[in-house]
């Protein structure tokens, strides 16, 4: 049986949310459980956006090695979009790159020493898509 929630147990729940207090200490103090919590408190919020809208707070407990793990998570997923942010190239970049490849290209088809052609290719891929390894 599902039991009812009072408006005096919402706002009880709220209030030991606000203060600091974990799921398990609310669902403790209400005697309902963690799940029931956390998706009463969404709902009593979630009417709340865009007006005044409280904070939420949630206690997860880590051992050491996994709070070592979600730190170097955090800084590979960092690291990530700093190389990727590198890679991106612009207009000009693009433009460029072609322009010496069309030149590589009538060197190649004129039968030509490709060469310098190719030096130049590699020169202007080191200045504009720098090798992130």
């Amino acid at each position: 049986m599902i039991k009812k929630w009072t408006a005096a147990e919402d706002k009880q729940a709220l209030k030991l949310a606000d203060s600091g207090k974990s799921l398990a200490d609310i669902a403790s103090a209400l005697g309902r459980t963690e799940n029931s919590i956390r998706n009463r408190l969404y709902e009593l919020r979630k009417g709340k956006r865009g007006s005044e809208s409280r904070p939420f707070h949630v206690v997860i407990k880590l051992t050491a090695e996994q709070y070592s793990e979600l730190l170097h998570g955090a800084e590979t997923a960092k690291e990530n979009e700093r190389l990727v942010e590198r890679q991106r190239l612009t207009y000009e970049d693009y433009c460029s790159l072609y322009a010496v490849c069309q030149k590589l290209l009538k060197q190649y088809k004129n039968h030509r020493n490709t060469k310098a052609g190719f030096e130049e290719l590699e020169r202007e891929m080191e200045l504009r898509m720098p090798c992130p390894f």
